[in-house]
């Protein structure tokens, strides 16, 4: 056993012998982030610019529609200085009410609501869909009032009022932040991969190096040189995974629903997918090129039909079906099965049986190969 311990902390060494190694380490943690907080910030609130031309109460109505969704809204005098901020991106864009807004509706000749917008289409058209909607409720208010101004500006008062109650709830949409949260362990999972990849390559060195054959004359097996490796790429690699984790709760607040303890067991069995999978390759590659191209192709592939660097439902459905012989999807699979009910851990045992199956098929593999390396070197010497 001590020999083992030996060899444990033999590898860490190693692994941060170079002074770069906590960045490397780092580094994909703060990417990852990064990226998150790009996703989470798509929906963050918008600052429109308004001209109210009318200043009356139908203009004032279709304005607040927007504040009722958390958007800003900053008023300006005239649409120069409008179209000037939205050009220097100080606001999302904006909107003029012209004057005789309220009449033209009451009337049955609505005037248009003119849209100023940058280079953003898809927010132009979202904007151009809230005025034309809030626009259509409120010429039914009209029609209802039999186009009488004062009926019509009484029923807005009263709803503005909640004489006449009217609720507006905002959903709690799941979906958004499971999407955002498997893109977020996806990317880490392809960077557990890439890193797990990359410490192997002390094996490889090793083999190189002519170390093999000075471990096989001790008393260590290949099992336990294996197993020794093994664990201290293994040790790396859940360091990783607990910054990210813990970054994603506590700096960017972002709530998964799935309990740390869960997320955290699946996150080591990749990680010890990734070094069995990084060991097996090292083990049997004669030189770091055919390592490299071998390990740089497995993992791009089977991370992109995975899912891990966008959501599974923009992969071909073909692709799906052949994804789940890669492990990968075995992790991300939790958060479909959360998306779509109460999960235990009881119910996760396939996924659990199935990762540990990869990781020590890949190890027996990895295993037979060096002592298949082991009986070359001694026919060699003999």
């Amino acid at each position: 056993m001590s020999e083992f311990y030996y060899l444990v902390r033999k590898n860490i060494k190693l692994i941060f012998k170079s002074k770069f190694t906590i960045i490397q380490l780092l580094a994909p943690v703060a990417v990852s982030l990064l990226i998150l907080k790009l996703f989470t910030g798509m929906g963050g609130n918008l600052t429109y610019g308004v001209v109210d031309k009318d200043s009356s109460v139908s203009s004032k109505f279709l304005i607040s529609k927007f504040e009722v969704n958390r958007s800003t809204i900053k008023y300006y005098d005239n649409e120069e200085e409008l179209i000037k901020d939205i050009t220097n991106r100080d606001i999302n864009g904006g909107f003029l009410v012209p004057e005789g807004f309220q009449e033209s509706i009451v009337g049955g000749n609505i005037k248009n609501v003119d849209i100023y917008m940058g280079t953003n289409n898809n927010l132009k058209k979202s904007l151009e869909a809230n005025i034309n909607d809030t626009v259509t409720t409120l010429e039914q208010i009209s029609t209802g009032a039999s186009n009488n101004k004062d009926n019509y500006i009484k029923i807005i008062e009263e709803t503005k009022n909640k004489t006449i109650k009217v609720e507006e709830a905002r959903l709690n949409d799941k979906a958004s932040v499971y999407q955002v949260t498997q893109i977020s362990i996806g990317l880490l999972i392809f960077f557990m991969m890439l890193r797990a990849n990359s410490t192997s390559y002390i094996m490889l060195e090793e083999k190189r190096s002519n170390c093999y054959s000075r471990i096989f004359a001790s008393p260590i097996t290949p099992l336990k040189f294996i197993s020794a490796n093994v664990v201290a790429n293994l040790l790396v690699l859940v360091m990783q995974a607990v910054v990210t984790l813990l970054s994603m709760q506590w700096i960017l607040n972002l709530k998964t629903d799935i309990p740390f303890g869960i997320l955290l067991f699946f996150l080591v069995l990749i990680a010890f997918v990734a070094v069995a999978f990084s060991t097996m390759v090292m083990v049997s590659s004669k030189d770091f090129s055919t390592a490299s191209i071998v390990s740089n192709l497995f993992i791009n592939i089977s991370c992109m039909a995975s899912g891990c660097y966008f959501p599974i439902e923009f992969i071909p459905e073909n692709i799906r079906k052949i994804s789940f012989l890669f492990p990968q999807t075995w992790v991300l699979d939790i958060f479909r099965k959360y998306q779509t009910s109460s999960v235990t851990i009881d119910k996760l045992y396939i996924n659990i049986i199935t990762l540990i199956a990869f990781a020590v098929t890949l190890l027996l593999i990895a295993s037979f190969r060096m002592k298949f390396s082991n009986k070359e070197m001694t026919a060699l010497n003999d």
